[in-house]
């Protein structure tokens, strides 16, 4: 059997101030006692990142009379003492605790300086994490307004591959007094980053970090979130999370999945214990049952290549005898089938199914769906495996454009259609760049999308990903469509069949003229310059060239929209060869040329330009 007894918690314990060793403070010369915010940050052996994470902190606009740093160092032996003695001479609120003994983990520095702050908030940070300049003041600002004890803001990821927005579920919307027991996943990560709380929070409700070598930070904001009641979010970044592949010397890299296993069955006693209401434990047992349990335990590839899968049976097994001393029924609390099948199989002691599963869902291409009602399963070709649900399922019929210039998308949706939040479109390359869209009209489950013309003109030249939004913050890719001959050059399939969108910018534009074919128009990418007779130029897109009962309209987004009455389709080899078309609709940044095709009729064959 494991042995965990190290990793116990005792939940009116105060045994963990007597874990923290004898230290000594240094501060700097100008010290101000009554600051704002107390950041916290435990240190061992970060030299390498160190001085960028104090400069963020440094840099924080809140102002360094109303910051307090408090760093404590568990007996580093690498210049990081030495780095932090640099700062000493500065003009900020710095605290820098140098424990006598390593402790080994974070607890007790981060105990020590919840105990030694003097700030109304406090906030924890990683060693080699870096703050945002705004990070701490948008923080401070939410919770003195609006009262609350916690508030969380967004965190991006910062790797060898790029940056990405991790999370994002804490920081999708802006909320202000909202209760933990509505969050639809309030456990989700629960790390220290971009995180802010009432110091009184923590010493009414003795929360403090247990010590040990994995999973403190689960039980401290589990602690925190299910106190504070009420919680505030905030869009705007707080903190930029160092996984760098230089970055490979953490407490988690270095803890094996057993002892991780360890302290998880741990969190769940805890969990089962706790003061909180049923709403609250239920979130926590999903996180660790479903997240930590079963997709960190056999949904990765160490678990398909490990030689001792006996232990990994063993972990859950205890996982399962502990949650059903619960009164909970936790096949009810499961988000995915997935889960459920993993559970079936291991109360019916099926373990070689198990690993059958498992190597199909990661590795198999043979994932056959199947539409049941309205919802859409995935089979295996594995006898006993039981048909999995998948939660939410999205198909496009069309995207075409309206007389006005609006795009509308309409999309079949499988699953549970009430969860649906709304399409989103992502910039690939800038993820703080996009635009959430609410559905216009719902018919049963189609749901019709409306990009209004002057919301697309707003987007950044660039390539976008589309999502259907539901349960909150859970997205998924929206699957071909059709997509109308006048949308083309706009929105795209990708590779895997899902629709893309791609705005681009390009100088020239034609429209070619046959009596013979009609009217058509081309260019590389739908963008123009339209030349002002002032020779100025207005950069414009053409969305749109349409003919309906002899009717022909242009379409045509540009910031200049208020200072054209019309535009010259002009010969391009004979200038005085033109016609006048008049604007006949025009909005925040949008206009609708206009005309009969008699009109256009009259003019010969060849290629014009258009000209304000």
């Amino acid at each position: 059997m494991l042995k965990n007894d190290k990793f116990r918690m005792d939940l009116n314990s105060t045994k963990w101030k007597s874990d923290i060793p004898e230290f000594k403070v240094i501060t700097t010369k100008k010290y101000n006692e009554r600051p704002y915010v107390s950041i916290i940050v435990s240190v061992y052996n970060k030299a390498k990142f160190l001085n960028k994470t104090m400069l963020s902190l440094f840099n924080q606009t809140i102002g360094k009379e109303n910051l307090e740093i408090i760093v404590v160092d568990d007996k580093s032996t690498d210049e990081s003492v030495e780095i932090l003695s640099s700062y000493i001479s500065s003009e900020m609120n710095l605290k820098i605790v140098l424990f006598n003994e390593n402790t080994g983990t974070p607890a007790a520095p981060r105990n020590a300086g919840i105990l030694l702050a003097k700030g109304k908030y406090v906030m924890i940070v990683d060693a080699d994490d870096w703050l945002d300049a705004e990070g701490v003041k948008c923080l401070y600002d939410k919770l003195e307004s609006s009262g609350d004890h916690y508030a969380v803001g967004r965190t991006i990821e910062v790797n060898d591959k790029g940056s990405f927005l991790f999370a994002e579920y804490e920081s999708n919307e802006e909320r202000t007094n909202f209760p933990v027991e509505k969050l639809y996943n309030p456990f989700g990560h629960m790390g220290p980053r971009s995180r802010l709380m009432r110091r009184d929070l923590l010493i009414d409700n003795n929360i403090h970090f247990p010590s040990m070598r994995y999973s403190e930070d689960k039980k401290f904001y589990y602690d925190v979130i299910a106190s504070a009641g009420k919680i505030s979010t905030v869009k705007s970044t707080v903190t930029y999370l160092n996984r760098y592949s230089s970055n490979d010397e953490s407490l988690v890299t270095q803890t094996s999945v057993f002892d991780k296993m360890a302290t998880n069955i741990e969190m769940l006693k805890y969990t089962i214990e706790s003061p909180y209401s049923d709403v609250i434990k239920k979130a926590m047992i999903r996180r660790v049952f479903e997240f930590d349990g079963v997709t960190r335990l056999f949904k990765r590839h160490h678990f398909v290549k490990s030689e001792e899968k006996s232990k990994y049976f063993e972990c859950f097994e205890k996982m399962i005898r502990t949650v059903s001393k619960s009164h909970f029924d936790v096949t009810e609390l499961f988000k995915f089938d997935f889960t459920r099948e993993i559970y079936r199989l291991a109360t019916s002691h099926q373990e070689s199914k198990i690993v059958d599963l498992v190597n199909w869902q990661l590795y198999s291409q043979e994932k056959i769906t199947k539409l049941v009602g309205n919802q859409f399963y995935q089979y295996s070709l594995i006898e006993g495996i039981q048909p999995m649900r998948i939660n939410l399922k999205a198909i496009g019929n069309y995207v075409n454009l309206d007389s006005e210039g609006n795009v509308n998308l309409s999309i079949s949706v499988y699953g549970d259609v009430s969860s649906v939040k709304c399409l989103q479109l992502r910039d690939r390359n800038d993820f703080t760049n996009s635009i959430d869209v609410k559905p216009t009209n719902v018919h049963e489950n189609e749901f019709i999308f409306k990009i209004r013309n002057d919301q697309f003109f707003d987007l950044k030249n660039s390539k976008y990903s589309v999502y259907l939004i539901y349960n909150d913050s859970d997205k998924v890719t929206i699957q071909a469509s059709y997509i109308d001959d006048q949308l083309v050059n706009q929105f795209y399939w990708t590779q895997y069949y899902n629709l893309g969108v791609e705005k681009k910018a390009s100088i020239t534009s034609d429209i070619v003229v046959d009596n013979k074919s009609g009217l058509n128009y081309y260019s590389d990418t739908s963008v123009a310059t339209i030349k002002h007779e002032d020779m100025k130029d207005f950069e414009a897109s053409i969305n749109y060239v349409v003919e309906n009962n002899g009717v022909i309209k242009i379409g045509i987004s540009t910031e200049a929209k208020n200072e054209i009455i019309g535009l010259r389709v002009i010969n391009r080899k004979k200038e005085n060869e033109f016609l006048f078309l008049p604007v006949v609709y025009r909005n925040h940044c949008y206009i609708v040329i206009s005309f009969n095709i008699g009109t256009f009729n009259q003019l010969q064959n060849g290629k014009y330009k258009l000209c304000s």
